[in-house]
């Protein structure tokens, strides 16, 4: 597991964000990366952090990866629907 984030970037980060709610989806992408990837695999945490110019705001973009098996195009369209809560795949 690796989690990356340039320093300056790290230091300089005040995050405003539903705390509860962040943790619980970034320990779900990890579970999930977790059990669904082979010994040996890679799974990577990410953090960008992007201006955005149209509220001003920077908008901090964190990312699961994974070599899992990965999930269906059917799967993914689920997921995007935008419900607060869905379970796909295998799990």
């Amino acid at each position: 597991l690796s989690v990356e984030m340039p320093t300056s970037e790290a230091d300089a980060l005040l995050l405003n964000a539903d705390m509860r709610r962040l943790q619980q989806v970034l320990n779900n992408g990890v579970s999930n990366a977790l059990k669904f990837t082979d010994a040996g695999g890679h799974v990577a945490v990410r953090a960008r952090v992007r201006p955005h110019e149209q509220d001003g705001w920077v908008h901090v973009h964190l990312t699961v990866t994974d070599t899992g098996i990965g999930l269906g195009a059917d799967e993914l369209q689920l997921l995007c629907q935008g419900d607060a809560f869905a379970q796909v795949g295998r799990g």
